[in-house]
């Protein structure tokens, strides 16, 4: 709910943060997923649009990106969260497949990503949204620790 901190990542620092609101929440609607799985057994579901990190395995690639979870293949590899020393490690992706469920839920919190299931995600659908609200709260602060 709105106030409760869940892990997230901003910019190299893993810590938690507050869901400031929801983007979308809506336990009725039914919705198509991509279900990721990962080599290490790590598993998240997102709807096609959703925005995730992930690395190109082939090139050896500690780079992330961000891309809609419909692209996501088992050519990429994903952000995973080591325990206890909360470090980003590389997970390769083994599948991709589809279902459909009811409930969708976005969060969001004041860095814009969060970690679900060990997986760094975004919290927004959209490249646009995601970088105009990093602008902002990275303004916010600035002017914050000024004033």
């Amino acid at each position: 709910k709105t106030g409760d901190e869940v892990m997230s990542i901003d910019e190299t620092m893993i810590s938690f943060s507050p869901i400031i609101m929801f983007l979308h929440r809506d336990e009725e609607m039914l919705a198509e997923f991509n279900v990721i799985k990962t080599e290490n057994g790590h598993s998240l579901k997102l709807t096609n649009e959703h925005l995730i990190y992930v690395s190109d395995c082939e090139l050896n690639s500690q780079s992330l990106r961000v891309v809609r979870a419909d692209a996501v293949t088992t050519d990429h590899c994903l952000a995973i969260t080591g325990s206890p020393e909360r470090t980003l490690t590389i997970d390769r992706v083994t599948s991709v497949t589809k279902t459909s469920e009811r409930g969708i839920y976005a969060p969001l919190t004041s860095t814009g990503d969060i970690i679900v299931n060990d997986v760094l995600s975004s919290c927004h659908c959209s490249i646009a949204a995601k970088t105009l609200q990093q602008f902002f709260f990275r303004a916010y602060r600035i002017l914050s620790s000024i004033l």
